[in-house]
């Protein structure tokens, strides 16, 4: 039996056709494969692809971590635990994230010693807290003293502290003359100004208000109220009354006069 032979200007089959384009693009997507990992400075070129020691999949999204799969097919987030899922694993209790900075637990701790040093005016004294913590729990030390009584402290940076709203007593630090020592006064306790080698002054907030009809005689320091930012009382039975000391007197048509918490009767 005779078959016939094709022509050789026939073009091959439609078979032909197809396996010469896949090896011919097998052919070349393999040179580029060549070109590209031996143009990488420091890779190890080991046939038609390079040698790496992992690989990222897919892009992360919005407020995931990369999954990073090593080379022995284990996918990983970027804290090296395995990957569930293609999802990042949880972190544990113990164990902070990478954006996260451990704190130290707050542990109450007794305060150190207070540094033994003279003082001779209340400039010399300051008022800091205790502790590492703003509880509002505070002590008068010698300005000289304040960076060893930090260093004994010993606080961790950071620490975590407890969330508690501590209030101002607007207690001030002053220098006992007579022991040169320095104290915690509260505010209504502080004689201010009068005739005294050490004179002593009110803290912000608060005006001295001297005894009328005596003179050089200390005053007593009234929490100022009122005025334009309308400032309130931090005693309630308190009562906010014109200070006869400034010009504006309400009486004769004074706006927004400012004024002094008068202690309850």
């Amino acid at each position: 039996m005779l078959y016939p032979t094709p022509s050789p200007h026939r073009p091959p089959d439609a078979g032909v056709r197809r396996r010469a384009g896949a090896t011919g693009s097998a052919v070349r997507l393999a040179a580029h494969v060549f070109i590209a990992c031996a143009a990488l400075a420091g890779a190890v070129v080991v046939g038609p692809a390079c040698a790496t020691s992992t690989h990222e999949d897919a892009p992360p999204r919005a407020g995931e971590l990369p999954i990073v799969t090593d080379d022995d097919g284990v996918a990983r987030d970027a804290r090296g635990h395995v990957a569930r899922d293609g999802q990042e694993a949880p972190p544990t209790s113990d164990e902070p994230r990478p954006d996260e900075v451990p704190l130290a637990p707050w542990e109450p701790r007794p305060p150190p010693a207070i540094p033994s040093i003279a003082c001779e005016v209340d400039a010399d004294c300051a008022r800091i807290e205790k502790g590492c913590c703003p509880l509002g729990a505070y002590v008068a030390i010698h300005q000289d003293g304040v960076a060893a009584y930090d260093a004994a402290l010993g606080c961790e940076q950071p620490h975590a502290c407890p969330l508690i709203l501590a209030i101002d007593d607007h207690s001030v630090a002053q220098c006992n003359v007579d022991t040169h020592a320095c104290e915690l006064v509260k505010v209504e306790d502080i004689r201010c100004h009068g005739f005294s080698i050490n004179p002593h002054s009110c803290p912000s907030g608060f005006r001295c208000q001297l005894p009328e009809l005596i003179a050089d005689a200390p005053g007593r320091c009234l929490q100022q109220c009122g005025g334009f930012a309308n400032l309130a009382c931090d005693d309630v039975n308190a009562r906010c009354v014109d200070d006869p000391a400034d010009d504006c007197d309400p009486a004769r048509g004074g706006a927004d006069c400012g004024g002094l918490c008068a202690p309850p009767r």
